[in-house]
């Protein structure tokens, strides 16, 4: 509701009922006072100014009460602390009534609801806490709306009320679960199915069809690709951050070598996803680090590959059922028992696409 503001100074331009209930109580002191001191000192016509301040003050026409008072000041110094006191007072009740108007057209209810209160009554302020009370009925609408999932709709809503009660607060947490799932989307347009999923989790609600792309995620997680840095990262990741690798890629080629031995090489696409790699352990190093060593390794290896799908102890547990010829899947890439020379053992994991059933 657009409220004109009512800066005239005549009674037409006051709304009459109990206001200035704070300070009139003073000034109406401070009037009485004077009426006694008059006689002491004060010349007709800065008294005669006085009382004509003193009736426009309470029949409400601020305008004449001001220039009365001001006369009052400029004629007789006898009565100049009591008219400055309404003058003080009338400028604070127009403060009051700018800030609310203010504070009203930008949005911010509460702090124009606690500027009209103070000033009830004065000009129409009435008029904009009356605006303000109907905020409610769309306030508590905006909030149905939340509570019944239909967040843009809410959203909307809390958005026109700006920083009425906790509108803004509403606003924000909408805001938030669109960028997560905003985010959600993007990952998975990128084929980051796990990343994906934690977005669409983070919302922490139903946000539009998030609870379907969520099991879209889990579904394509088994077939999610990875880079080579991404396998770099992982692998690094699995001991803890230290940097163990060292090598580099040669066309849609690479060779790496763990800091321990292991050579890790295979081949990649131009867009650097891998699509073949091994894991090669000499005879000198298996007997180095034993077989227990060596299939940990391995198994830290195959987690490299896709992080999500399992941890290293449950990979580690069935880590026999990889070291065959035929081998088993591990999320989109088969894990099987390679030929080596020279008795290096050969562990070695393919890209093989997965469809959604």
């Amino acid at each position: 509701m657009k409220l004109k503001t009512d800066d005239r100074g005549g009674k037409n331009g006051l709304r009459r009922g109990k206001w200035l209930r704070r300070a009139c109580a003073c000034c109406a002191f401070a009037a009485l006072t004077a009426l006694f001191a008059c006689s002491g000192g004060a010349s007709e016509a800065a008294q005669a100014a006085f009382d004509r301040g003193a009736a426009a003050y309470n029949s409400c026409d601020m305008e004449a009460a001001k220039q009365a008072f001001a006369e009052c000041c400029r004629l007789d110094g006898a009565l100049y602390e009591d008219a400055k006191k309404y003058l003080d007072g009338i400028a604070e009740y127009e403060r009051l009534y700018l800030q609310g108007v203010s504070a009203y057209e930008r949005g911010d209810y509460n702090a124009a609801s606690s500027a009209f209160l103070g000033i009830k009554g004065y000009l129409n302020s009435e008029d904009y806490l009356n605006s303000i009370d109907g905020l409610k009925d769309e306030y508590d609408s905006a909030v149905r709306l939340y509570e019944a999932g239909e967040y843009l709709k809410a959203r909307a809503e809390f958005l026109r009320l700006g920083d009425y009660q906790r509108a803004a607060a509403y606003a924000a947490n909408i805001d938030s679960m669109i960028g997560l799932y905003n985010e959600g989307i993007r990952l998975m347009n990128r084929s980051s199915f796990q990343n994906a999923a934690r977005a669409f989790t983070a919302i922490n609600t139903r946000f539009l069809d998030s609870d379907e792309m969520l099991l879209l995620c889990e579904r394509m997680r088994g077939s999610e690709t990875v880079k080579l840095g991404e396998f770099i990262h992982g692998y690094t990741q699995e001991y803890g951050g230290e940097s163990r690798l060292y090598g580099g890629s040669f066309g849609l080629f690479f060779e790496l070598k763990d800091s321990r031995g292991l050579i890790i090489s295979g081949a990649m696409d131009e867009s650097g996803v891998v699509r073949r790699i091994s894991f090669c352990v000499s005879r000198e190093l298996a007997s180095i680090l034993g077989r227990a060593e060596v299939e940990s390794t391995f198994a830290h290896c195959i987690r490299a590959l896709n992080p999500s799908l399992a941890a290293h102890a449950g990979i580690l547990s069935g880590i026999s059922d990889f070291l065959t010829e035929q081998g088993r899947m591990y999320g989109s890439m088969r894990v099987h028992l390679g030929s080596g020379e020279d008795g290096m053992t050969v562990l070695t994991a393919e890209y093989e696409p997965q469809g959604l059933s």
